[in-house]
């Protein structure tokens, strides 16, 4: 699938999520470096350090997370020109047309809702990084 490698971070405060979209991301290509953080301040911290080395090309982001959330993640993001070759993924639980529209507007590149099955957590992610891709 991929020319170079590609790295994926992933922000999620549900251990059970972090785990499927890893296993949903490294089975699109098992050479995809995954990150994934599950304390978004720590990811944020983490991320915006790493701009002055390397970003990883997609940045996943659960929306409804304690403390620091995903929309807010998203902000600090985007406020940092850094991050403006970076796909940020905004997903959550329920996802009102109205969220993803202000998502969008803020800046995220693909916004969806979590699917229940994993075969549909495969197809939106390899839509989206196939999609990128090309």
């Amino acid at each position: 699938m991929s020319k170079t490698q590609v790295s994926v971070a992933v922000i999620d405060d549900d251990q059970d999520d972090l785990e499927i979209m890893e296993q949903v991301i490294t089975g699109l290509d098992h050479e995809i470096k995954c990150s994934l953080f599950m304390y978004p301040q720590e990811a944020v911290d983490k991320l915006v350090d790493a701009a002055k080395r390397q970003l990883p090309d997609y940045i996943f982001i659960d929306i409804n997370m304690p403390g620091l959330s995903g929309d807010k993640c998203l902000q600090i993001f985007r406020a940092n020109s850094a991050f403006d070759d970076v796909r940020i993924i905004m997903y959550s639980t329920s996802m009102p047309g109205k969220t993803a529209q202000q998502l969008r507007s803020a800046g995220a590149d693909f916004v969806f809702e979590k699917p229940v099955r994993i075969q549909d957590y495969s197809e939106i992610i390899g839509t989206i990084v196939r999609q990128s891709l090309s």
